[in-house]
């Protein structure tokens, strides 16, 4: 049986022309199959919604400097969540961030499943390869 997603899943971001105006119009399901989600809903989603009530860090492990940057190291992930949640804070005190999505594409799979189970251990977070490993531990930490 499908379930509808948390108030923090399915309205905190707006879309282009064409889609709907109100966030809480904006609908998806979430359905449990053993340790997965299938998510279903149509997708409406503008990276840089003014008010997050989570956010997912996305981090790409082979990249050695800032995109456009070559001269600029990249910050620690760590620094990258608190400067982003400290951001997010702005217009919503109660923001938190809930989890890394990797982009594991370089990696073998057994570097990649080595990198986020450190990361996870590290940063004390969820740490998946959306492609690879699904989002169900992002999604369990929305509840």
């Amino acid at each position: 049986m499908a379930e509808r997603l948390p108030r923090s899943a399915r309205g905190a971001a707006r879309s282009r022309a064409g889609s709907a105006k109100a966030p809480a119009t904006i609908t998806a399901t979430a359905t449990k199959a053993g340790d997965n989600y299938t998510l279903n809903g149509t997708k409406r989603f503008v990276p840089w919604g003014a008010q997050a009530d989570v956010l997912v860090m996305c981090h790409e492990p082979t990249r050695t400097h800032m995109r456009g940057l070559p001269k600029r190291s990249l910050p620690s992930l760590a620094e990258c969540i608190a400067a982003n949640v400290s951001a997010g804070r702005l217009t919503n005190p109660e923001v938190r961030c809930i989890g890394v999505a990797v982009n594991t594409r370089a990696l073998s799979p057994a570097d990649a499943a080595r990198y986020l189970a450190e990361l996870q251990d590290t940063l004390g977070l969820p740490c998946v390869d959306p492609l690879t490993t699904g989002v169900a531990a992002l999604i369990d930490r929305l509840r």
